[in-house]
């Protein structure tokens, strides 16, 4: 992630769709799973709805996937270089040097993921095959490097996606 500029941190749409694949699985197989209301209060965060989670329209939000899903899924490494760490999108292309966005996306990360496939789906533009999506674009497992691109608004990765004006933003809501 150090060498390659989030520019090309991007997934396909097809892969998208993949990853939602695997989200279900990933429910069925309960490594995706909505901690209890006690085990929310000891930890000091909310908890998210039995009902929503349940819900096949709505179902986990994204800091369950990450949890449950992407961060066990990307701290292995990728099949071309065996690099452990990258993120979800750079695993997927690591063959390719990732894919160049064209398309920005933002959302809530406690929306509901089958919420946020059915608004995704329907508003991605035809003309954009590839999407920065930071749940998915942003290396998840190593935290120290995401707080260090933060540090100043030029290192982001979002600022550095949006300076090479992709066709597109979509800025989503459940």
């Amino acid at each position: 992630h150090t060498q390659l500029d989030a520019v090309f941190w991007g997934i396909s749409k097809s892969q998208f769709k993949d990853f939602l694949g695997m989200v279900r699985r990933s429910i069925s197989e309960g490594s995706i799973s909505n901690p209890s209301k006690e085990v929310c209060k000891e930890r000091g965060f909310k908890h998210y709805s039995d009902w929503k989670f349940s819900n096949s329209r709505i179902g986990p939000n994204m800091h369950h996937v990450n949890s449950g899903l992407i961060r066990p899924y990307t701290e292995g490494p990728d099949s071309s270089h065996g690099i452990c760490g990258l993120s979800y999108a750079l695993k997927e292309n690591s063959k390719t040097a990732g894919l160049r966005c064209d398309l920005f996306i933002s959302h809530a990360w406690d929306e509901g993921v089958f919420d946020l496939e059915e608004n995704l789906m329907k508003s991605w533009p035809q003309s954009c095959s590839t999407a920065y999506f930071c749940c998915l674009s942003n290396p998840q497992n190593q935290p120290q490097l995401i707080r260090h691109l933060l540090l100043t608004l030029e290192a982001s990765p979002f600022y550095q996606v949006l300076k090479a004006e992709p066709k597109q933003m979509l800025l989503l809501s459940n």
